[in-house]
């Protein structure tokens, strides 16, 4: 038998981070994959530095754990995915970029979120340095994608969610209209 493919699901326990979660596992089913989960803590400010304790740093990472283990608990466990979780501080894309060279991911798979709210479009700019420089293909997923979807409710789909992938290299960016519905 091959080896399972590796799958990088980067979270940052948004909506569009659980998503593509579940996406990764409709995917990951599919193809008998191994899913990473990843959070990392970003690089902290001065401020930030001189304000917070080591132990409430110790907090928010044992809660940034803790919040990965939910969504294994939730996602993972119930469709039989070999998974790991992983909790990583520094630069986000930089952190994403060295964990896919680590787990020897094949794909990353994150959310994507289409606002002008500024605090989302720095999470945009994250995920725009994460596609030119991965190594391997990056899916964006946008909550709605996948039928019965929790956001769109148990009998509604919204046909219109495309999902965009982005690909290294020269030709950088592909967008498939295609919706992924797993058999079974």
């Amino acid at each position: 038998m091959p080896e399972p493919l590796n799958l990088l699901i980067p979270l940052d326990f948004l909506p569009e981070s659980e998503s593509a979660l579940e996406y990764a596992v409709a995917v990951g089913k599919s193809l008998n994959a191994r899913l990473h989960l990843l959070h990392i803590l970003e690089e902290e400010s001065t401020l930030y530095r001189i304000v917070i304790s080591d132990k409430q740093r110790e907090m928010i990472r044992l809660g940034a754990s803790e919040k990965l283990d939910e969504l294994a608990e939730k996602h993972l466990v119930p469709a039989k995915l070999s998974f790991t979780r992983t909790v990583l501080k520094g630069k986000v894309y930089d952190r994403i970029i060295e964990a896919a060279r680590k787990t020897a991911a094949h794909i990353i798979i994150m959310g994507r979120t289409d606002s002008s709210d500024m605090k989302k479009n720095i999470a945009g700019t994250n995920t725009m340095h994460i596609i030119k420089q991965a190594q391997v293909p990056v899916i964006t997923e946008t909550p709605g994608l996948l039928p019965h979807h929790p956001s769109s409710g148990p009998d509604q789909t919204d046909h219109n969610q495309s999902l965009e992938c982005h690909y290294h290299g020269k030709d950088a960016e592909c967008q498939d209209n295609r919706h992924f519905i797993p058999s079974g």
